[in-house]
């Protein structure tokens, strides 16, 4: 934001001089190249459904339950938030992210007095990022992530 404000000023002052079409030039080459570095942040909200199928066994039985249709589904919401690095063609940075989750079942297998549940609470991940720009006014860019996730639920 200051780096456009010191370009509208300069611009400002080299009309006020005689040089009209400098300025026009100036000021449209620094509203032409997007920045890419600096810190962010964003926030999220959804809705979240996963079906489940799967054997459930309980704690010091040797008994398996077959269940099926175990619906973990409710709202999620949450954040993110980076900073970028930007060097010309190449951005690289680096992004947290959390998001919470209110997704619960309890089933009832027919073939058993026992019941199944699953409960996922939150999700979360840390990730580097590298991309490139592909384009001039610097407003397209492609990137690759990877980092490490984790999960908590019952």
């Amino acid at each position: 934001m200051s780096k456009l404000k010191g370009s509208v000023s300069l611009a400002a002052l080299i009309v006020a001089s005689g040089m009209a079409t400098s300025a026009l030039s100036t000021t449209a080459q620094a509203q032409s190249s997007t920045q890419w570095e600096g810190f962010y942040l964003g926030a999220h909200v959804g809705y979240g459904d996963q079906d489940t199928d799967g054997i459930f066994k309980t704690e010091g039985s040797d008994s398996a339950v077959f269940f099926d249709q175990l619906d973990l589904t409710g709202v999620i919401g949450g954040g993110q938030f980076g900073y970028n690095w930007d060097t010309g063609s190449w951005v690289y940075g680096i992004e947290a992210d959390v998001t919470f989750m209110d997704e619960s079942d309890t089933v009832f297998p027919a073939s058993s007095s026992e019941s199944g549940n699953g409960q996922i609470d939150l999700l979360a991940s840390i990730r580097g990022r590298l991309g490139v720009t592909v384009d001039q006014p610097r407003t397209v860019l492609l990137y690759a992530t990877g980092g490490v996730a984790y999960r908590l639920a019952d």
